[in-house]
C-alpha cells in the first residue's frame, strides 16, 4: 500500500505490520494523488507543481516526469495494461500520456473548473472524469472525444469509480447524492441520498461500494443489504479497497491511515494529512 500527503512524502507500507518499508520525498509541496501500476512495478504521483512523476517503489527512484499541466494534478488513472495513464488538474484538462515515450498523446478539454477524479474503464477504451464544474464526462480514448455527460451538478462532483466489468459507475455528487449510472444506457440505476459524501470506491467483485463522508463516517452499500456503517474517524477524502475485497484503507485529516477489516479498524499514525492512497496488486 502506498500513501502520500501534505508533507510531500510517499510511504510504502507493510499494512500487516503497520510499518513503512520505503519512504521518499516526492514533491516539494503536497502529493495530491498517486496510483500503482497493474503489475506493481511502478507508481505515479501528482502534486501542486503540475508534474506527474513515475517512481520505482522499491527504492524511490524518479524514473520519468510528465510535464504539461499548468495547475495542481489531483487525479490519476493508469490503464489496465500499464502502457498509458490519464491525469486531471486544476487547469480543467484531462491529459493522456504514453509511458514508453513519456509524451502527451491527447488533451481532453470541456471541463470548466478543476478536475477531482479520472477513471479508466476496465477495457481501456473509454474513461470518465469529474470535477468542480459539476460535470461527469465520458470520453472515447481512441478518438479523444467527449461522448456523453452523465451528470451536471451545481456543487461539483468530488469522486467517481467504475465497476470491474465497466457496466456501471458510481459518483459522489454535490455533497448531496451518491448516484449509480448504467454506462451503456447512461441512465441512473440508483440514487442514494448521502449528504456530504466525499469519496466512493467499488469492491473488486463489484457487489458493494464504500463511501467516505465529510463527518468521518465510512459506510458500505450494496443492493442486497443497503447501507451499513463501518466506522468513524475524521473527514475521509481517500479510500482504497484491497484486491481481495476483505479490507479497506482510508486516509483523512487526522494524520492516520486506517485499515478497516469490515469488523474492526486499526490506525497507522503519520505526521501528515493524507491526500492520496493506493493499493498494490498483491
Amino acid at each position: 500500500m502506498a500513501t502520500g500527503g501534505t508533507d510531500g512524502w510517499v510511504h510504502i507500507w507493510d499494512w500487516r505490520a503497520g510499518t513503512t518499508t520505503v519512504n521518499w520525498k516526492a514533491n516539494s509541496d503536497k502529493v495530491l494523488v498517486l496510483g500503482v501500476s497493474p503489475d506493481g512495478a511502478w507508481l505515479a504521483t501528482g502534486g501542486d507543481d503540475g508534474q506527474v512523476r513515475i517512481w520505482d517503489p522499491t527504492n524511490g527512484t524518479n524514473t520519468t516526469n510528465l510535464t504539461g499541466h499548468t495547475g495542481p494534478v489531483r487525479a490519476l488513472a493508469i490503464s489496465p495494461d500499464g502502457t498509458w495513464l490519464a491525469s486531471g488538474a486544476d487547469d480543467a484538462q484531462v491529459r493522456l500520456w504514453d509511458l514508453e515515450t513519456a509524451s502527451c498523446t491527447a488533451i481532453l478539454t470541456g471541463h470548466t473548473d478543476r478536475l477531482r477524479n479520472v477513471k479508466i474503464s476496465p477495457c481501456g477504451s473509454w474513461l470518465a472524469s469529474c470535477g468542480d464544474d459539476g460535470e461527469l464526462r465520458i470520453w472515447d480514448r481512441a478518438t479523444s472525444t467527449h461522448t456523453a455527460t452523465l451528470a451536471r451538478h451545481s456543487n461539483g462532483i468530488s469522486s467517481l469509480a467504475i465497476s470491474a466489468d465497466g457496466t456501471w459507475l458510481a459518483a459522489a455528487e454535490g455533497d448531496e447524492f451518491v448516484r449509480i449510472y448504467d454506462t451503456k444506457t447512461r441512465d441512473i440505476i440508483t440514487s442514494l441520498d448521502e449528504y456530504e459524501a466525499l469519496e466512493v470506491a467499488i469492491a473488486p467483485d463489484s457487489t458493494w461500494i464504500a463511501i467516505g463522508y465529510v463527518d468521518g463516517t465510512l459506510s458500505r452499500w450494496s443492493p442486497d443489504h443497503g447501507l451499513t456503517i463501518i466506522g468513524h474517524s475524521s473527514p475521509i477524502p481517500k479510500i482504497a479497497i484491497s484486491p481481495d475485497g476483505t479490507w479497506i484503507a482510508t486516509g483523512g485529516n487526522d494524520n492516520a491511515v486506517r485499515i478497516w477489516g469490515l469488523s474492526k479498524a486499526d490506525a497507522i499514525e503519520r505526521p501528515q494529512t493524507m491526500c492520496a492512497i493506493a493499493m498494490s496488486p498483491e
